[in-house]
């Protein structure tokens, strides 16, 4: 009876190994949710902190081309107005109209009272020489001996005019050829010149 009894008592109990087996599947269980969550975690802050650098490194490279933008926008706007704009814009204003009509009264005003000139184009009031001539004789004076001059010596007037605007820096944009030539010269050409003597002399 004593070792019936033990041996029902002892086969009621669970078995060693099925209760090991039961607590590792429960902790291998609860370890390996563990993990996943932790990774879960893990990957939902890197995918977080991923998008964080996306955005600003997104948003810090904006900031810097608009930043390079708003600096190069405010350099041309802070940019001084050209020579040519600045000088012409007195001009302009004291004799009105266009730019043409500017200069012509420039050169009527310099040449105010200098015998055998009157100029009213700038084409053939120019084609003797002598308004070039006295031009500069209003800022060269030793330069043009103005009052030996006649408007027959074409030639001689228009060689002299060239060459005095090219000891101060002014090119001889003209010919004396052109000036001469039948019809008058190209009135263009000849007030693209007078500009240059303007520039030299005014700007």
């Amino acid at each position: 009876m004593v070792p019936t009894e033990r041996s029902r008592s002892l086969s009621r109990l669970p078995a060693y190994s099925d209760s090991l087996t039961m607590q590792n599947g429960n902790s291998q269980s609860n370890t390996a949710s563990s993990i996943g969550s932790t990774n879960k975690n893990l990957g939902q802050l890197r995918g977080r902190r991923s998008l964080e650098c996306q955005d600003s490194r997104s948003s810090t490279d904006t900031g810097k081309c608009e930043e390079s933008l708003n600096k190069y926008n405010s350099s041309l706007t802070e940019l001084p107005a050209t020579k040519s704009q600045d000088s012409f814009n007195p001009l302009l204003r004291r004799h009105g109209g266009s730019k043409r009509n500017s200069l012509l009264r420039w050169c009527q005003i310099r040449t105010q009272g200098y015998k055998n000139i009157d100029i009213t184009n700038f084409s053939s009031s120019w084609a003797d020489g002598l308004a070039f001539c006295a031009v500069y004789h209003t800022y060269l004076p030793s330069h043009i001996p103005y009052s030996t001059l006649t408007p027959e010596n074409k030639k001689e007037n228009l060689s002299l005019a060239f060459k005095t605007g090219e000891t101060v820096g002014i090119a001889q944009t003209l010919t004396v050829e052109e000036m001469l030539r039948a019809g008058g010269p190209d009135w263009q050409r000849v007030l693209s010149y007078v500009e240059s003597m303007y520039r030299h002399f005014e700007m």
